[in-house]
């Protein structure tokens, strides 16, 4: 593992459209990895052919396609519980009143200026967190606000998922791969101007998402040399291990999110639809022997348990719509509680958020 502090780090990138947390079949291009153009194909889906994979699903001419978009929310949105939806290659993130019933068109709001959205976390203060993965960037934004308050720098990486320290508010952004080196990290940042890189934690080639428990304790899942696998950082310590995960088969790196008191680890590609594993860390051993809940027929990325676990919701890409399901029960959708996102033309559905008024 290599350490980077990338404040002294500048790196001419040419970013490629790229969806990378994302296993959609049929949908997949591939990125460019540094400035000449070299490219490295994605392996299929959720299986590693030969070598490793980097997972790109886009259109290839999105960008040409969000001309009509527009920066609003509606007034009083910040009374309301929102729903964020990161669309990838629409470059934005709808907001939507939650719980809903029907298209909700239009939504509450629409956020613009992204470069390819993927995974979200919230704060104690419910700001949202939103991996900015063309931008090298996460995008801090008020509850119900239309402009970002802080930038986290993650130059030289590609960004698809953070989590945010319950003990010291630090910002973990899990990186899929860098598109110079093609070398998973993690970026840790104590503040936006001071952020350390941890090159290949654990040995993970490729890093997905990452959640912080509330000991403070940080793990990461992503793919190694010999398939999916997680890797562990303590508490105070700048030394990532190994994690062992026991109980579960996850075929393709999800979501993981600390709720219940279970650190909940999501597979893209399980069995019947996408399925989370409660799972019970203790240092480097993650054991999922605690249940699955299977989100039936559904396809999501980044799914979000919501506070009080009172359900789970998360964009299902392969049918373009937001759907509830019971939680830890799974199953169907739930009725009256799916809509569809409507973002026009080109939508990859990717990161997903519930938030709370903060007052």
């Amino acid at each position: 593992m290599t350490i980077k502090n990338f404040a002294s780090r500048s790196l001419a990138v040419a970013v490629a459209t790229l969806s990378l947390a994302s296993c959609s079949a049929g949908s997949h291009v591939s990125p460019a990895v540094s400035a000449a153009g070299a490219v490295r194909r994605m392996a299929g889906f959720g299986q590693l052919r030969g070598g490793r994979s980097y997972l790109v699903a886009a259109k290839s001419n999105a960008h040409g396609h969000i001309e009509h978009f527009k920066q609003w929310m509606e007034p009083g949105a910040v009374k309301n519980r929102l729903l964020y939806v990161s669309d990838f290659s629409a470059n934005i993130v709808q907001v939507y009143n939650y719980p809903s019933q029907g298209s909700q068109n239009p939504p509450a709001g629409t956020l613009t200026g992204f470069s390819n959205p993927q995974g979200m976390c919230v704060d104690s203060s419910s700001n949202v967190l939103i991996a900015n993965t063309g931008g090298e960037n996460v995008l801090q934004y008020p509850y119900g606000g239309t402009s970002p308050t802080a930038t986290y720098n993650d130059s030289g990486e590609y960004p698809v998922g953070c989590s945010v320290d319950p003990t010291s508010g630090y910002v973990a952004i899990s990186d899929i791969f860098s598109p110079t080196t093609g070398e998973g990290a993690v970026t840790i940042c104590t503040s936006t101007s001071s952020c350390t890189t941890y090159v290949e934690p654990g040995g993970l080639l490729e890093c997905y998402f990452i959640a912080y428990v509330p000991s403070g304790d940080l793990y990461v899942v992503g793919l190694n040399a010999s398939g999916v696998a997680m890797a562990y950082l303590p508490h105070g310590s700048t030394v990532w291990q190994p994690a062992t995960i026991e109980g579960s088969s996850v075929v393709f790196p999800g979501q993981l999110q600390y709720a219940g008191g279970y650190l909940v680890v999501g597979d893209q590609s399980g069995s019947g639809g996408s399925t989370l594993y409660r799972c019970s860390p203790s240092g480097s051993v993650v054991d999922c022997n605690s249940g699955s809940t299977v989100l039936e027929g559904a396809e999501v990325v980044q799914w979000f348990i919501k506070r009080g676990i009172k359900g789970v919701t998360g964009a299902d890409n392969s049918n373009k719509v937001e759907s509830t399901w019971a939680y830890p029960a799974g199953g169907s959708m739930r009725p009256n509680k799916t809509f569809t996102v409507d973002d026009g033309t080109y939508s990859t559905l990717e990161g997903n958020a519930v938030v709370l008024p903060p007052h």
